[in-house]
């Protein structure tokens, strides 16, 4: 077998530069490593790195008739076609030679080396003869000449025609075109350099140099590329690579079939004549309905196979390929398709049938012209260098053509809604879906292939203003909320705006001088975001996270700009930069001179001399303006957030704060490194805000984003830590450095410098691993690893300043080689970089960023607002401090001031502040334990009974979460028992919350365990433990509490009402085995009593008898336990059965022996009540008629007698004896036995035992008797006459006890008080079982029977009802009296009583209004408690009574503070809270009400402080009035505003009520000045001749009585508007209004803020106003101060700090009736002092009177401040 010929491939060497010294010469390289460089070794090689493989394209039969024999075989042909005779006769013609053209050449002779060696040199082609013919005459060189002295046969001469690559040599300006490529190339190398001889005579494959321009150093030659490495024989690659070749084939055949389909369709239309259409060419062409074409379009179809093929071909590099002229003559065919589709009109309206046929027509046209423009694009696309087919025009038409369909037809159909003014529009387009989604898919392609255009096709710039504006509009187009409100569905758009936003990003990366202009364009815009995109995530971001697309826009914007972009395509015009905001004012020539100055800088990078140089300009190059970047978005967005609010109209708080959270959701993934620094300004710029901004909005802004950028930063650190630990150390080379430098990083809080730039760090591992990336390479990919490059780089650049350069020699190397890389052609170092390694280094990258090291600063700048005076700034700087714990508590170990300042948070006096501080609290001090644990227990336990509902709810929660995962008793019990506190609160929903708390600490867990199986051991154990919990918690005081709790459990319309009877039957039945077991019996019998109350059904039968043991009571024992059994009988017992005729006797005689020991008044009524429930079965009456008659003989004996035979009885037994005998006529009906009592007291005549027995005790009750016995007498007689309620009708019965009530009271008639308690308590336990028995009532069956029952009643209970009624209003008068108006120690049952009247409704609302009120005021808490629970009751159920009754009630609220309160001062003291309103609980009830309702009280009160300068004694004022403001300003002043409307309204008012009359009192008391000058006293002084000294006169000034008594009478009137005036000032400073008040409410208005909640500022207590208030009014006693007072208030009127008068010549034309708006600022001088009041309106600044010159008169308002009628008639708000 013959040896194979050697061949060698030469490779001729680059032109060496100086610096280029890692490059050597590369020597011929055999055949065998060469062939590792072409497609022939492996499929995955990109175009780039390969040798191109000479190609000639398939020639195409085409049909030509040329030869004899070939017209006489077309003849007979078309004789057998079946043709019209007008076509038959010209193609005949056509075929006839004579009538062709003849042309005759004259050859010139044929050279000698074209005949030698024809078969060798001119291979057989398939050409036709005149093309063999001229390729034989031609004398170009399409072969390499053989080199001199070789043999022909041994030295093979191949020529590989150049391919212009990206990477490997640069493209010409000029670079050829498809066609070029295909021609022979003359080879100008001498023949000495074209071939060498080989030693060994073999073959040499010679490669021709690289042009001049060719610079190696600008390329890297990698020796052991993976990529490059050639594949083993025994694999696929081989058959893979020629399987693309195949395809790729085929798609170009397939593509010039169809074009020649195509043009063959077009040539038989053309050859038809008009538009006509046979069955071929339909298949390719579309006709419309009445419009005449002069060519006619591709139809859809067609274009759709056209787009697919060019796609293929795009991808496949084969485009190019195709003969220009067919591409061309395809252009040619789509033009007037995309000509006519920029001006056809699409736009929707009502259509008619017949019109909607035309849209449709229409839209179909419009639609064809899109599919054309994205088949031209194409054309062009695939050869962006080809001059012949590159068009502005079409470019320019598409995008024309681009623009009208998207805003006269897609976009409008896009925000159209049906609800809304676009209705028709809706209807109409939903009728049209299909063609209108035709059109969006069109322009969709059509979009994203205009913004390639732009960048990569010469011509392109023309279009990249449209383009830009188009896209960015799109990304703003308002879409729907939901997909019934959308024509096209809501994720069709949403792909449709992502294409736009990659559009926008590839311009913005191919064209820098726009990237302003388009940044400024997306700013702008931001207002328009779609609502619904703000908070919808709907880009996928990796890692399974969503982000919002403009937040992804902005990161693509500024990874784009650190990308380094070569200029591929050098275009001849470049697209001019749009002029903005910020360059308006230039001119063409400083954007001329920027754009040099760039290309300078591109040139000095190219030309520095040493590689550090490289790197800093680098950097400048593509970090520096990635930063600027991320600055403009940043300041832009953070300054328009910080003037506006979560819930304003302007979305950019809500835009900025998404913006936060998706930059910190993208923070850890590489793919998105421009996150970092982005989140790095913002963090600047928000510490900024912190420290230094001043409001509280911006400030709050910048807290609260601190604090998710600080708990993000502690995310990040924990899940490093967990990556690096999951990492094995003996892994990769990798993964054992990673596990290094994360040690490294957990010890010292950073890794170092060097360690973290150096060619083994977390950046070049996270580097390289972008490095291998495969596939098609996104933009993203490229910009995310450009920008990480550049951030690289910055680093290295910033380290060199503090390193020797030596030592970061080989990372320059790098890092220059890696900013002017791709990613396919970057430099490996062999690292084997896994996908965990990466994320675990990219980690380490983040946490030693300049972002995550900031988080020290963030945490102090947090902290520190805790002691802002701001609450709205403490309370945000809590909140964020507690999300930072939330992820690193160890944080209060490493500060121990944070706790301190928590726990002083917890006493702020904003309730806002609170709340803050007790999430705090509970959620990381407690948990830390110790001496924190205790401080923190005692301030929640406290919290529980706060002043402000939300923060009793906030630590009712709290300790709700400590309970369930407490396991001290001690603690637990304290929990309990501050719930059990809370079911007295009266705040209903703090009673529910509480009720529903206790349910799930103490029930449910207790249940749960009963439902599963209620036999279990571990049933009974919950129970046991249930019981012995309520038993350690409960006392007497607490047991009404756990009686509310077990019947909220116990309620019929509970949802497991059932459950919980169960669980309370097996409770009762555990209790009982406890009082038998153990030795504290009080504590189970205070249970069973609670739960005896809920639900006497509870307590079986059978379980009474265990307690008959405790009704036997010896004499000298304790009683609790003989009142606990005898109540639990009382409960039980009515419910018992007649079959337990034995225990209910045996209950019965134990009740009897114990009458007798039983003292109090309580426990014989208990008693009685049980006898009475036993007798109603047994029927045994008879025992307690002996025992009355017993009684009654015993009262008839005197306490002591004269004679001492004569039978007496102790006071003391007598005592005992009444109140038996009342305790038994208030329980016993007795009225069988009638007849016998008259028999025992015949002297008292009665119809009933019940008035036998009340008029046998009324002797008893005189003033002769003994004090004690007279109490218990009236004690009696109320009680029996509360079961009888007529007999407080009887005349000596109401006689006796309304005496006693209305007995004028000495200050040392304590005998007296005594009495008249006891008559009070009467009526209150009157009143009481009444409202108690009515709301039993209510709650009864709802039925018909029961509702006519309770209709009319009975006739017992409507007797009841008229006598209750006929007394009530006797008793209002005296419980008024007492409570109201008497200092008496008797005003809580008083107040009680008439509580309880008005609750039943027998009185009118103001009667009582007035007094409640009052009652409010008090500082006796019993009773502020009843007057606030009164007035909401009332101001409930008689809202509209209560309006006209307030202003009388405020009245006598400050008059019950004069007479018996704590003075006439409008507020209390109340020690650490500071100030407050003795009104405070009257005005929360008001502000219960609307808006309007609150300001038109607080006009009233402003109102009845006002003077009234309309009569003739207009400057007369009482001390009273006086008094009386005050008392109204400073619970003005302290009031706490729920809104900021009403606040300012107030202060509106203040305005007005000052400004009515101000002006008129100074002018009267500068006219009195004037009026009574200072008297002139001379005073003759004695001389003393011894010193030498004359007698002189000497003159002093003394102020005229008569002035003194006019001011005397005008310093009332000043003191009462300089009481306003300071109110005014103090509430502007209180909530840090420093506008002007008629600005601020148009403001909140616009801002729609009226309703927000005012801030108080922090630091301002009221002690201020207290203080001069208070001395105001002082002045007034004393002359001197009462004239200083006068001219103090001139003084304020003349220059006034905080008011600022009227003028009504000021007003606009159309607010000049509003009074609010009428109220005009004081002008300002110049010089910034306020003038003086104008005297005359519409005048100007006066000049300084002289003295003495009385004032003009202000002009009087002709509406003021006025209760009567409506007074928002003065406030337009």
């Amino acid at each position: 077998m013959a040896a194979r010929p050697q061949i060698q491939v030469d490779v001729p060497p680059a032109p060496r530069r100086a610096n280029s010294g890692h490059m050597n010469d590369i020597p011929g390289l055999s055949a065998d490593k060469a062939l590792q460089f072409t497609p022939f070794t492996t499929s995955i090689l990109p175009t780039v790195d390969r040798i191109p493989i000479p190609e000639v394209s398939r020639v195409r039969e085409n049909g030509r008739v040329s030869t004899s024999s070939e017209r006489k075989h077309a003849q007979t042909l078309l004789q057998q076609q079946d043709l019209q005779p007008v076509i038959r006769n010209k193609i005949a013609a056509l075929l006839n030679r004579e009538n062709g053209t003849h042309f005759d050449f004259q050859l010139p002779p044929t050279p000698p080396s074209a005949s030698q060696a024809p078969a060798l040199d001119r291979p057989d082609l398939g050409l036709s003869p005149l093309a063999r013919s001229v390729l034989n005459m031609s004398k170009v060189a399409y072969r390499y000449p053989t080199p001199p002295g070789e043999n022909d046969n041994d030295t093979i001469v191949v020529h590989t025609p150049k391919k212009p690559t990206k990477q490997r040599l640069p493209t010409p300006a000029n670079s050829e075109s498809p066609s070029s490529r295909a021609k022979p190339v003359q080879n100008d190398v001498p023949a000495s350099q074209s071939a060498q001889k080989q030693p060994n005579g073999g073959l040499i494959v010679q490669i021709p140099a690289p042009p001049p321009t060719y610079r190696r150093d600008d390329y890297v030659t990698i020796q052991h590329s993976p990529k490059r490495r050639k594949v083993s024989h025994d694999g696929d690659a081989m058959g893979d690579t020629t399987t693309q070749k195949q395809q790729s084939d085929e798609a170009l055949h397939s593509f010039q079939d169809l074009l020649a389909d195509i043009f063959e369709g077009q040539d038989r239309i053309d050859s038809l004549g008009g538009n006509a259409l046979n069955a071929k060419s339909q298949e390719y062409f579309e006709t419309f309905e009445n419009e005449a074409e002069e060519s006619l379009p591709l139809n859809i179809r067609t274009l759709d196979k056209l787009r697919e093929a060019m796609r293929k071909l795009l991808n496949l590099q084969r485009l190019r390929d195709v003969p220009v002229d067919d591409l061309r003559r395809l252009q040619q065919i789509c033009e007037p398709s995309i000509e006519r589709a920029q001006t056809t009109n699409v736009r929707l309206d009502t259509y008619s049938d017949q019109e909607q046929g035309l849209w449709r027509s229409q839209a179909l046209r419009v639609g064809n012209g899109l599919a054309s423009a994205v088949a031209v694009v194409y054309t062009m696309l695939g050869n962006p260098q080809q001059e012949a087919l590159l068009s502005s025009d079409l470019l320019r038409w598409s995008a024309n053509a681009l623009v009208n369909v998207l805003e006269s037809c897609l976009i409008p159909v896009i925000e159209a809604r049906p609800d809304m003014k676009d209705t028709t529009l809706f209807k109409q387009a939903s009728s049209d879906i299909e063609s209108i989604k035709l059109l969006l898919s069109m322009a969709r392609r059509l979009l994203e292939l205009m913004a390639t255009a732009c960048t990569d096709v010469k011509g392109g710039e023309l279009c990249v203003n449209t383009i830009e504006f188009l896209a960015a509009k799109l990304v703003f187009v308002q879409n729907a909320t939901t997909d019934k409100n959308s024509v096209l569905g809501l994720q069709v758009y949403e792909g449709f705006r992502k294409t736009a936003m990659a559009s926008l990003s590839k311009m913005y990366a191919r064209f820098a001088r726009e990237r302003e202009a388009i940044l400024d364009e997306i700013l702008s815009s931001l207002d328009k975001l779609p609502s619904t995109s703000r908070s919808a995530r709907t880009f996928r971001a990796g890692g399974g996270r969503s982000i919002q697309l403009i937040s992804a826009l902005f990161m693509q914007l500024i990874q784009t700009t650190a990308l380094h972009v070569p200029d591929k395509q050098p275009h001849k015009h470049k697209p001019k930069a749009r002029r903005t905001k910020a360059s308006d004012s230039g001119d063409d020539e400083m954007l001329e001179e920027e754009v040099s100055s760039g290309e300078a800088d591109e040139n000095d990078i190219a030309n520095a001399d040493d590689a550090v140089t490289r790197l800093n300009l680098k950097v400048g190059q593509l970090f520096t303006p990635a930063y600027k970047e991320a600055q403009k978005i940043v300041l832009y967005l953070v300054n328009r957030a910080s003037k506006t609010t979560k819930t304003g109209d302007s979305p950019y708080r809500s835009i900025l704060d998404l913006l936060v959270e998706d930059l910190l959701n993208v923070l850890e993934n590489y793919e998105w490194p421009s996150a970092e620094i982005l989140l790095n300004v913002l963090a600047v710029k928000m510490l900024d805000l912190a420290e230094n901004e001043k409001t509280a909005s911006a400030k709050n802004m910048a807290l609260e984003s601190l604090g998710t950028m600080a708990s993000a930063i502690s995310k990040l650190k924990v899940k490093s830590t967990a990556m690096s630990n999951s990492l094995r150390p003996g892994g990769s080379r990798a993964s054992a450095e990673l596990v290094r430098l994360a040690q490294i990083h957990a010890e010292a809080g950073g890794i170092p410098g060097p360690d973290l730039i150096s060619l083994k760090g977390p950046f070049v591992m996270v580097i390289e691993h972008s490095s291998e990336l495969t596939g098609k390479v996104t933009l993203h990919q490229q910009s995310a690893r450009g920008y990480f490059v550049a951030y690289y780089a910055r680093l290295v650049s910033d380290a060199l300043r503090g390193m020797a350069i030596n030592d970061l020699t080989d990372v320059i190397e790098h890092i220059v080689h890696l900013m002017t890389s791709s990613i396919s052609d970057s430099q490996s170092l062999g690292m084997d970089v896994s996908e965990d390694v990466a994320e675990a280094a990219y980690l380490l990258c983040i946490l030693n960023s300049g972002f995550c090291r900031r988080l020290t600063a963030m945490v102090k700048a947090v902290s520190s607002s805790f002691t802002s005076d701001q609450a709205q700034v403490r309370s945000r700087s809590l909140k964020s401090v507690g999300s930072i714990l939330e992820i690193d508590s160890s944080l209060l170990d490493r500060d121990v001031t944070i706790a301190e300042d928590v726990f002083r948070c917890a006493s702020d006096d904003s309730a806002m502040v609170r709340d803050s501080a007790l999430s705090l609290i509970a959620r990381f001090v407690i948990p830390r334990g110790g001496v924190l644990q205790e401080k923190g227990m005692r301030r929640l336990l406290d919290c529980t009974g706060d002043e402000k509902v939300g923060v009793q709810k906030r630590s009712i929660g709290h300790l709700k979460d400590i309970y369930l995962q407490e396991h001290s008793g001690a603690t637990k019990k304290a929990i309990v028992l501050r719930f059990l506190l809370r079911l007295n609160d009266h705040e209903d929903s703090i009673v529910l919350l509480a009720e529903q708390t206790l349910q799930d600490v103490l029930v449910k867990p207790a249940l749960a365990h009963l439902m599963a199986d209620e036999n279990s051991a571990v049933a009974k154990v919950a129970i046991e433990h249930l019981s012995a919990h309520l038993m350690h918690c409960v006392s007497e005081y607490y047991l009404p509490m756990l009686r509310k709790f077990f019947a909220f459990l116990l309620r019929t319309d509970h949802k497991t009402r059932n459950e919980n009877y169960r669980l309370c039957s097996r409770l009762v039945e555990a209790l009982f085995d406890k009082v038998i077991s153990t030795e504290k019996v009080e504590l189970p019998l205070l249970v069973l009593t609670a739960l005896a109350e809920a639900d006497p059904t509870l307590v079986p039968a059978i379980h009474l008898s265990k307690l008959q043991i405790y009704l036997d009571v010896k004499p000298g024992e304790p009683t609790f336990m003989f009142r606990s059994a005898v109540g639990i009988c009382r409960l039980v017992l009515p419910f018992l059965p007649e079959t337990h005729k034995n225990l209910l006797k045996q209950t019965q005689d134990n009740l009897m022996k114990a009458i007798n020991k039983m003292p109090g008044r309580l426990e014989l009524d208990t008693i009685f009540q049980c006898l009475s429930t036993i007798d109603g079965v047994l029927h045994n009456t008879e025992r307690f008629f002996v025992l009355s008659k017993s009684i009654l003989t015993g009262l008839q004996s005197p306490e002591t007698s004269a004679d001492s035979k004569a039978k007496t009885v102790p006071v003391d037994s007598k005592v005992k004896l009444v109140r038996i005998l009342g305790a038994m006529g208030k329980h016993l009906d007795l009225d069988s036995h009638m007849q016998a009592f008259s028999r025992v007291v015949p002297n008292v005549r009665a119809t009933s035992v019940s008035a036998h027995l009340a008029l046998t005790l009324l002797p008893l009750t005189t003033a002769e008797r003994p004090l004690v016995l007279r109490e218990v007498a009236l004690e009696s007689v109320g009680s029996i006459c509360q079961a009888s309620p007529a007999l407080f009708n009887s005349p000596k019965v109401r006689t006796t006890l309304f005496d006693v009530l209305n007995q004028t009271l000495a200050p040392v008639a304590t005998d007296q008080l005594k009495l008249q308690a006891v008559v009070l308590n009467v009526f209150d336990e009157l009143y009481a079982t009444r409202a108690a028995s009515k709301e039993k009532s209510d709650k009864a069956e709802d039925n018909d029977e029961q509702a006519l029952k309770q209709m009319g009643g009975t006739a017992k209970s409507r007797d009841q009802d008229s006598a209750i009624s006929a007394i009530t209003m006797d008793v209002v008068d005296a419980v008024l009296r007492i409570s109201v108006f008497e200092a008496s120690s008797n005003a809580l049952p008083s107040a009680r009583t008439l509580a309880s009247i008005s609750h039943q409704g027998l009185i009118h609302p103001k009667q009582c209004l007035g007094a409640f009120v009052a009652f409010g005021t008090s500082t006796d808490q019993e009773i502020a408690a009843i007057g606030h629970k009164a007035q909401r009751l009332l101001h409930e159920q008689h809202e509209s009574h209560c309006e006209r009754e307030y202003m009388p009630a405020i009245a006598q609220a400050f008059k019950y503070q004069v007479d018996i309160g704590e003075g006439p001062r409008g507020a209390l003291q109340t020690g650490q809270a500071g100030l407050r309103a003795k009104l405070a609980q009257c005005f929360e009830i008001i502000t219960t009400s609307n808006s309007k309702y609150v300001k038109k009280f607080l006009s009233g009160l402003v109102s009845r402080t006002a003077i009234d300068t309309s009569s003739s004694e207009k400057s007369v004022v009482s001390f009273e009035h006086v008094a009386f403001t005050r008392f109204v300003m400073q619970n003005i002043a302290f009031f706490d505003y729920k809104k900021m409307d009403e606040l300012l309204h107030v202060v509106l008012q203040l305005d007005l009520a000052y400004s009515k009359s101000g002006g008129e009192i100074a002018q009267s008391v500068e006219a009195a000045q004037m009026q009574y000058p200072d008297l002139t006293i001379h005073t003759q002084v004695p001389g003393n001749p011894e010193l030498g000294l004359e007698p002189t006169t000497v003159e002093t000034k003394s102020i005229n009585p008569a002035l003194i008594l006019e001011l005397k009478r005008l310093s009332p009137a000043a003191a009462t508007l300089m009481l306003m005036i300071e109110t005014r000032s103090h509430l502007l400073r209180q909530y840090g209004i420093s506008r002007d008040v008629r600005t601020a409410m148009m403001n909140n208005k616009q801002a729609k803020e009226t309703n927000k909640n005012p801030t108080k500022v922090h630091g301002i207590t009221g002690e201020k106003l207290w203080t001069k208030s208070n001395n105001i009014v002082t002045s007034l006693d004393d002359d001197t101060n009462s004239v200083q007072l006068c001219k103090d208030f001139v003084a304020v009127m003349s220059v006034d700090e905080d008011f600022e008068m009227a003028d009504d010549q000021q007003l606009p034309v159309d607010t000049a009736g509003d009074v609010e708006t009428s109220m005009v600022k004081m002008s300002m001088t110049p010089s910034g002092r306020k003038r003086k009041l104008s005297a005359t309106p519409g005048t100007t600044t006066p000049s300084k009177r002289p003295r003495g010159r009385p004032r003009k008169t202000v002009p009087r308002r002709s509406r003021s401040v006025s209760t009567d009628g409506n007074p928002d008639a003065d406030f337009g708000g």
